[in-house]
Formats: structure tokens, C-alpha cells, sequence
């Protein structure tokens, strides 16, 4: 049989166009399929943008012996006393959830979260906590920090200690010199339901403290002076500051006036 040139140029020629044509449809799947990946990946970062929240500070303050409760989005629940501030970002943080107590007094009951501890700045003090019951007090130039549940670390500078439950820490930041006592930490919680509670408190504190509660101005003409310690556990619905300062007059056998604006003690 003879060779036939031409006819085998043909087929090849159609080989060749018949790859080339797969090749051409393989390259189009391909980019649909790349082109379709890039869309999803595309709404998927789009959406994803939208649903995220942007962060906000929040702060929150209350007035002269006004309670506010706040719910943060973990779960944890804070009380702030009267003349109270504090400041947080929401959403909490991936990895850290922090609270700054900027004044005054707050609770907080904080919902257990192992992988995002919780922290409270107050100045330069730190409490790092998991999940717990406490209660700050920052009225004065000393902070009290009561436990009532779980665990907490107090640190500032190179003072660094652990709670445990029915404990105060009296801290003085000036002196860096700290004291703790045991006692009730559930009645010191009190507060939040209306009551005056101060247990085995110096009066010189306590009045501090609740000249600062009101927005007063307090004078101590004797600093050095020991103070007798005040125990106190009162419904405020049933005495007002005035009733209150006489009774601590009385109690603490101590010259203290009182003019609607100042608290001095002699």
C-alpha cells in the first residue's frame, strides 16, 4: 500500500487541534473553579468584616448613692456603689478580658473563662483572676480588695500576693504596705443590696471613704492619730448620712462635722 502523505498530515493536524481544544476546556474549568474559590473566599472575608464588631470603650459611671449593675458579653456581672467609674472595651478581648476601676467601689462576679483570664487595673495595681467573686474598694488612697469565691492575684510593683475566700487586703500604694484580715466577704457584698457595711474598718478610713461616696471633701487634723475600728451593718433606707456620721460619733467617741460639703474629723 503507498504511503499517503497528505492524508497522514491531516490526522495529525486533527490530533493536534483535538488537544489543543481539551487543553483550552481543562484551562476554562480551571479558572471557573479558581474564580468561584476567589468569590467564596471573598464573601466569606465580606461577611465576616460585617459581622464583626468593632471595639468601643465604654464607661460607665453612677452618681451619690446610686447602684448600677452591668452584664458584660462573657457573662460576668459588676455592681458599681455610688461615685463610682470604670472602664472596658467590648467586645472583651480574644485573649484577655480587662477592666479598669477608675473610682469608687464595684463587685465583680466573673463567669469562668480559662482560656481569657479576667484582669482589673486600678492605677497601677493589678487583679488577675479566672473566674471568681470579689469586691474593690478605691474610694480612699488605700484599696481594699475582698474575696469571697475562687482565687485572686494582687500585684503592684514588686508587692505581689493570692486571696483566698473571706479575705481583705488592705493596700496602701504610697507605702507600698499591705495588711490582711479575715471576716465576713459575703456582708461586705452587702452593699449591693442597700446597706451600710463597714467591718473592722479605722474611722479615719471610714469616713474617707464615705466622703469620697458623696463627693464630699474630707480634713483629718491628726493623721498619726489611731482611730478605733468601726463595725457597722445598717439598712441605708432606715438612716441617712447625717444619722449615720452622729452614729459614728458616738461609736468611734470622735469629734466629726459635718456640713453637706466636708467631713472633718478632729
Amino acid at each position: 500500500m503507498e504511503y499517503d502523505k497528505k492524508q497522514a498530515w491531516q490526522n495529525i493536524s486533527e490530533r493536534i487541534t483535538q488537544k489543543t481544544a481539551q487543553r483550552k476546556r481543562r484551562a476554562r474549568k480551571v479558572f471557573s473553579a479558581a474564580a468561584v474559590l476567589c468569590m467564596i473566599a471573598g464573601c466569606a472575608i465580606y461577611y465576616t468584616l460585617l459581622m464583626q464588631k468593632p471595639v468601643q470603650m465604654i464607661q460607665v459611671a453612677t452618681r451619690n448613692n446610686e447602684t448600677k449593675t452591668l452584664r458584660l458579653s462573657d457573662g460576668s456581672v459588676l455592681v458599681l456603689n455610688g461615685n463610682s467609674s470604670l472602664r472596658y472595651a467590648e467586645p472583651l478581648g480574644k485573649n484577655l478580658r480587662n477592666v479598669q476601676l477608675l473610682h469608687g467601689e464595684a463587685s465583680f462576679d466573673i463567669a469562668k473563662d480559662p482560656k481569657r483570664p479576667f484582669r482589673v487595673t486600678i492605677g497601677a495595681a493589678e487583679i488577675e483572676v479566672l473566674g471568681t467573686l470579689f469586691n474593690v474598694n478605691a474610694y480612699s488612697s488605700k484599696l481594699a480588695v475582698t474575696l469571697a469565691e475562687g482565687s485572686i492575684r494582687f500585684k503592684q510593683g514588686t508587692f505581689h500576693c493570692m486571696l483566698v475566700p473571706g479575705e481583705r487586703l488592705f493596700f496602701d500604694p504610697l507605702l507600698q504596705k499591705a495588711s490582711r484580715q479575715q471576716l465576713d466577704a459575703n456582708a461586705v457584698l452587702d452593699w449591693r443590696s442597700g446597706k451600710w457595711v463597714f467591718q473592722q474598718m479605722p474611722l479615719n478610713e471610714v469616713l474617707a471613704q464615705l466622703a469620697a461616696q458623696y463627693d464630699l471633701s474630707f480634713m483629718l487634723t491628726n493623721p498619726a492619730k489611731q482611730y478605733p475600728l468601726i463595725n457597722i451593718y445598717q439598712d441605708k433606707a432606715d438612716m441617712t448620712l447625717s444619722q449615720l456620721l452622729a452614729l459614728l460619733r458616738r461609736v468611734g467617741k470622735s469629734d466629726i462635722h459635718f456640713d453637706q460639703k466636708s467631713i472633718l474629723l478632729k
